[in-house]
């Protein structure tokens, strides 16, 4: 697959991107981090499994997790080493190794079917931008700024100086427990 991607959200510095055409989630999961707006779900396009990298740096270490049926990626952000990315529910592409460089939207390996999955939750990236001291806990990620996606995504000046018009959004899929929604173009 091969798609471009979107400056979503960003944290210490880090630059966080999804999908075009995909879907995001900051909110939809009861885990620590996203109750603290410190994690984001990052949902390629339907049908789509590849997983593309949300981030620029560096590969820090991958650890398998749950019995092998999981994955973190953790990679170094790539101008303050004190900061990492840890990228959860992606099965690391062959050759994939620390030290390697990967840029936003570069492949990364398959997108999993997590066991940390409720029935209802579709295949994901779960992307934190975290203390580099530590990489792995539920707690202590950095919360996202979302400024850029409401500049981008959600609200467009008619005109340089203007007051921002909020955009049309239509419903594009009603589920039990979300609701869809895509801006209108």
């Amino acid at each position: 697959m091969s798609g471009d991607m979107i400056e979503i959200a960003e944290a210490r510095g880090v630059e966080v991107h999804g999908y075009e055409g995909g879907f995001f989630s900051f909110t939809n999961s009861p885990y620590y981090a996203h109750g603290r707006l410190s994690a984001v779900d990052i949902y390629p396009p339907r049908g789509e499994l590849e997983a593309l990298s949300p981030v620029d740096g560096r590969i820090r270490f991958v650890k398998a997790i749950s019995a092998d049926r999981d994955y973190a990626i953790v990679l170094e952000a790539e101008d303050d080493p004190s900061v990492c990315i840890k990228i959860l529910h992606v099965e690391p592409g062959p050759g994939l190794k620390p030290g390697d460089r990967v840029g936003v939207g570069e492949g990364l390996g398959r997108i999993l079917w997590s066991p940390f999955y409720d029935f209802w939750t579709d295949p994901h990236i779960h992307v934190e931008v975290r203390p580099a001291m530590d990489p792995l806990r539920a707690r202590g990620g950095f919360e996202m700024d979302l400024k850029i996606l409401t500049e981008k995504m959600i609200f467009k000046p008619s005109q340089e100086g203007a007051e921002p018009n909020l955009s049309v959004l239509r419903v594009e899929e009603v589920k039990d427990r979300y609701v869809l929604l895509k801006r209108s173009r």
